[in-house]
């Protein structure tokens, strides 16, 4: 039986790129906001970036750490852990900016998290219950082979949240 080499590398190629793009699909982002993993789809992000210098808003919710200037457009800072009601985020050399998807998510708004753990993919996960009293936001809740606890963050729904949309600290719930 002879083998077509042409065939037979057009094969490989397509597996290779199936393979590729089945990685791509569940690759999140970790970090560490609030004391707590996370997980966040790279779709819905457009960069990750050490902290710059932020311009604090006066009467703003106290999550809200001002703007950032990233390549000439300015953005809105969440302090992530602030906005769930957890301690504020340390802002050290670890520190990291997630910038969310302009184009995707319509919002110029970043989240300020504690640490950037890497690239997870999620089959390496066992999926875990959803709590009921859940936010909208929170995707799904997962477990790593060490046992350690992972949620996985829908920006989408986040950036659609009206609680997230309500910076100004009056006349809002804080």
């Amino acid at each position: 039986m002879a083998v077509d080499l042409i065939e037979f590398q057009r094969g490989l190629w397509a597996r290779l790129q199936r393979a590729r793009a089945a990685d791509a699909q569940s690759a999140r982002l970790g970090v560490v906001s609030g004391g707590a993993h996370w997980l966040l789809p790279l779709a819905e992000s457009d960069s990750v970036l050490p902290l710059p210098p932020i311009a604090t808003i006066p009467a703003v919710q106290p999550w809200y750490a001002g703007l950032v200037n990233v390549r000439g457009t300015l953005y809105g800072v969440i302090d992530f852990a602030l906005f769930q009601s957890e301690a504020p985020t340390v802002r050290n050399m670890d520190t990291r900016l997630i910038v969310m998807s302009q184009q995707r998510l319509k919002v110029n708004a970043a989240l300020m998290v504690a640490e950037i753990l890497g690239l997870q993919n999620l089959s390496k996960f066992e999926s875990q219950p959803r709590p009921a009293d859940a936010p909208i936001w929170l995707r799904a809740e997962y477990r790593d082979a060490n046992g350690a606890r992972w949620k996985e963050l829908n920006l989408t729904a986040l950036a659609s949240d009206e609680r997230f949309m309500k910076v100004a600290a009056f006349g809002a719930a804080a």
